[in-house]
């Protein structure tokens, strides 16, 4: 009977207190609501009027929504109906802009104002000598905090159901998104207040406190940002800003080590999808309970005499200080290195940044300028590590771009090649967005690649990524900027040289356009990004990236390039069959020619596997795409006949439906190129009479007009040369590639001119590239005073 006596006392005295904390904070409950009113409600009201005004133009598709007797009044008015839904849902939902940076103000406001009198002394005093556990005071403040934002997001959405249902939309439709905006976005509010409440328990003065809570909601995202740059910029075999993406260790800590990221992570569309997201949730609930237990424990622990000081706890300054001051150190040394890539003023951006922050720091702690210096042996101990990290990074002690497995230890790789795969984007899959708008998503090339390639010829692919890495270890410290400007002086004293006038050319005279240019070196060749990734027998996958030029090792990459499983790995359509496909299109120049027959599609489509199977290194090198093929997939197919009313107001009237259907499915789609040796493919063109190489030729361009450019000079003396003589055209024909098909080859260097544009005959016009490998005298001839060689 004594107990339960005691329990309702407790429970009494506990509403009690909670009655008088609220009158003491009424001012809080009054500006929340009001707050949430104008957010709510009021913005609401305002939204849905525009949205009328506008004819619900943002939320139909960028396209205005009005009633002109093309539809059903039935379908119209349905659709009305949840265009003014969809438009609710994005106000009152989960990931409302202006509700979150609410509901994070109110954190910081209320977590504050709760637990303010521990900064005061004579009010810690008062409250202390209250005949009540500290754990029921500390209760009554903590639930306070939540039970007044929790109240004011309530009471509002209510309101803003009414004012939703005046508009016309049911409660009952958006009652599921209002539940849900409530719950989600009151369960990061609670994060963010415990971390708030912690940042007051451990501090003495409301000051101190605020920047204690800008150092939980901002440090450890901006640490593991700085880490990233780091590795992404002394380690220069990173694979795809791998620090950077998915799965990266620093990348899920700049994501969830901060109450305030993981409220944005919370919000993205990409993390509401899939398990993941519900396991984000039950993570969250169990942080905020560890941290409101953490809370209640310093809340116990704290001394009463740590009102009006710095820090609530001596032990943690020493542990927080060298934290803080070595995060300093590393945003210093990297804002140097950013600004001149040097060494030396990475160092001293490092112990400048060290330096001023431990004083800010010991200033902050003690309330005295004299106490600068007062832990000279940590601000030593702390600029040693700033330095030693910077040097770690700098000359790669981690031997992370030197880094090679063993042969024996790796089951297969996967090899992509820029020369190779620069033009392979990959199978488009049709994708929706949430209001209907379509879109292409390709897969992400390195990703295929890892996915699907699998060669087991390790010996070749090694010697490719040795000569790599031998490459990139000897580049390294140019890279790094060691001879940057070195070189840079040098370049520009040979330019202001007169004795080296004769490296430079002229084009036209006084009367004409001129154009300076510096002789290129074209001896080395082919120079590509490889990245390569190993599928080791332990189960890891270990990816590094380098640049390199092919030629050194023509013989590995040749073998590699003919490897069947590479060859597959690198173009999938190898791996389909023609019953994917609903279409395909020739193109040549200004030429084009649809396949769209069950059976010449098959055949066409059979023709060119087999050529493209049997393409050679030697075959691409010595030979440019003549023209194109896109084969159309028919899940394209189906999905953009079915979208051709949008289609066509995206062309334009000047088009009909099925031309402006078959003309987005072509310009988002692989283009394959055609070389002169497949001839099976030829074959079959042929037979559905079509000529390869009869539009692109001399005998239909008009003139070709070449503009010259230097950007070395800032384009001062910029011209264009027009060439209309037969014999000029046929010249520069014979060495000229469609500017769509060069891209297609990655194996011919261009002319460093800016621009060639070819006129044809019937007034279309193209671009053209022209071709520097074998160029003939005739041609240099045409370009007389440009140096090339």
């Amino acid at each position: 009977m004594k107990r339960r006596w005691l329990v309702m006392t407790s429970g009494s005295l506990f509403f009690k207190l909670q009655r008088e904390d609220l009158k003491r904070r009424v001012w809080a409950i009054a500006l929340l609501l009001l707050a949430f009113f104008f957010a709510m409600p009021v913005n609401l009201a305002l939204n849905m009027e525009n949205a009328e005004n506008t004819h619900y133009f943002r939320h139909n598709n960028y396209e205005p929504f009005i009633q002109d007797g093309s539809m059903p009044q039935q379908q119209y008015q349905e659709r009305l109906q949840a265009l003014k839904t969809m438009l609710v849902e994005d106000q009152a939902g989960f990931g409302n802009g202006l509700l979150i940076f609410l509901m994070l103000t109110a954190a910081v406001v209320i977590g504050v104002s709760s637990f303010s009198y521990l900064h005061n002394k004579k009010k810690v005093d008062f409250y202390h000598s209250i005949p009540v556990r500290r754990e029921l005071l500390f209760g009554v403040q903590f639930a306070d905090g939540i039970l007044i934002t929790g109240a004011a997001f309530l009471i509002n959405a209510c309101l803003l159901a009414g004012v939703s249902r005046a508009y016309g939309v049911p409660v009952s439709s958006i009652m599921g998104c209002i539940s849900r905006s409530f719950g989600l976005n009151m369960l990061y509010y609670c994060l963010n207040y415990v971390v708030v409440t912690v940042a007051m328990m451990m501090t003495g003065n409301m000051i101190v406190g605020l920047l204690g809570t800008g150092v939980f909601f901002f440090f450890m995202p901006g640490l593991m940002l700085l880490l990233m740059g780091y590795c992404e910029t002394f380690f220069i075999t990173t694979p795809h800003s791998a620090w950077s993406s998915d799965g990266s260790l620093l990348l899920w800590g700049m994501k969830y080590l901060s109450p305030f990221s993981a409220y944005i992570m919370a919000v993205s569309q990409e993390f509401q999808k899939g398990e993941g997201y519900t396991l984000a949730l039950i993570n969250t609930v169990f942080v905020f309970c560890a941290l409101t237990v953490l809370s209640l424990e310093l809340y116990r622990k704290r001394p009463s005499e740590a009102a009006g000081k710095a820090m609530a706890f001596k032990r943690s300054m020493a542990p927080i200080r060298i934290i803080l001051v070595l995060g300093a150190g590393l945003a210093g040394g990297m804002f140097f290195w950013a600004l001149q890539s040097s060494l030396k003023w990475g160092l001293f951006g490092m112990i400048a940044a060290v330096v001023l922050s431990h004083c800010i720091i010991e200033i902050i702690y003690h309330f005295d300028f004299k106490k600068l210096f007062s832990h000279w042996i940590q601000l030593s101990v702390c600029l040693a590590a700033g330095v030693l990290f910077f040097l770690s990074f700098r000359y790669d002690w981690y031997g992370y771009d030197s880094y090679m497995p063993g042969k024996e230890d790796i089951a297969s790789v996967s090899v992509d090649i820029g020369e190779d795969s620069d033009w392979v984007w990959g199978n488009p899959a049709v994708q929706e967005g949430q209001r209907g708008s379509l879109s292409f998503e390709y897969p992400v090339r390195y990703k295929r690649l890892e996915q699907e390639m699998r060669v087991t010829d390790v010996d070749t692919a090694l010697i490719l990524a040795e000569e790599g890495r031998r490459y990139v270890l000897e580049d390294r410290e140019y890279r790094l900027g060691k001879e940057r400007e070195e070189n840079y002086a040098e370049g520009e004293a040979a330019l202001l040289d007169p004795d080296s006038a004769s490296s430079v050319s002229v084009i036209g005279g006084a009367d004409g356009p001129t154009s300076v240019f510096v002789a290129g070196k074209l001896s080395e060749k082919y120079y590509t990004q490889m990245t390569i990734t190993y599928q080791m027998k332990n189960g890891r996958s270990v990816s590094r990236s380098y640049y390199f030029y092919l030629s050194e090792v023509m013989d590995a990459y040749r073998k590699l390039y003919e490897n069947e499983e590479y060859k597959n790995g690198l173009y999938y359509i190898l791996n389909e069959t023609p019953e994917k496909y609903a279409l395909a299109r020739y193109e040549e120049g200004t030429f084009s020619s649809m396949v769209q027959d069950g059976a010449d599609l098959g055949r066409l489509f059979d023709a060119y596997k087999k050529d493209l199977a049997a393409l050679t290194l030697d075959q691409r090198i010595e030979e440019s795409p003549a023209g194109s093929l896109n084969f159309v997939s028919r899940e394209v197919y189906d999905y953009v006949n079915q979208r051709k009313e949008a289609l066509l107001s995206y062309y334009g009237s000047r088009k009909s439906h099925s031309d402006a259907a078959v003309e987005y499915m072509l310009d988002n789609t692989q283009s394959w190129p055609v070389y002169p040796s497949f001839t099976n493919t030829i074959e079959v063109l042929k037979s559905l009479g079509i000529e390869l190489g009869s539009s692109f030729r001399a005998e239909h361009v008009k003139r070709i007009e070449v503009n010259v450019w230097n950007s070395r000079y800032n384009g001062e003396g910029n011209g264009t040369l027009m060439f209309d003589g037969e014999e000029e055209i046929r010249l520069l024909m014979e060495h000229m590639v469609e500017s769509e098909m060069w891209q297609l080859d990655g194996f011919k260097d261009a002319l460093p001119v800016s621009n060639v544009e070819i006129f044809m005959d019937d007034g279309s016009t193209m671009q053209g590239v022209l071709v520097a490998d074998n160029m003939t005298p005739e041609v240099l001839q045409l370009f007389a005073g440009i140096s090339f060689e």
